[in-house]
């Protein structure tokens, strides 16, 4: 439940941040694309760290590289 309630803020977060962007389709392409080249980063330099499965890689592209930083602390702290 805790990892739910994290999760969702940090996607209330992003969501309220591409929101007040000038241009909401930039700045989602920027927020997507930066999540999944983050997540491509760390499954190569540490496979150990995040199991890769569509779940997490859903938050990346959607809450780009804080939804990623959150998957790792919550795994670092919590079993995801």
């Amino acid at each position: 439940m805790f990892e739910f309630v994290v999760i969702s803020i940090v996607f209330i977060i992003m969501l309220g941040y591409y929101m007040r962007c000038n241009s909401f389709i930039k700045s989602a392409f920027l927020g997507t694309s930066s999540g999944l080249i983050s997540l491509g980063i760390l499954g190569v330099l540490s496979s150990n760290l995040l199991n890769l499965n569509v779940f997490i890689a859903c938050i990346s592209a959607i809450a780009g590289i804080p939804g990623v930083l959150t998957l790792v602390l919550l795994n670092k702290f919590l079993i995801i």
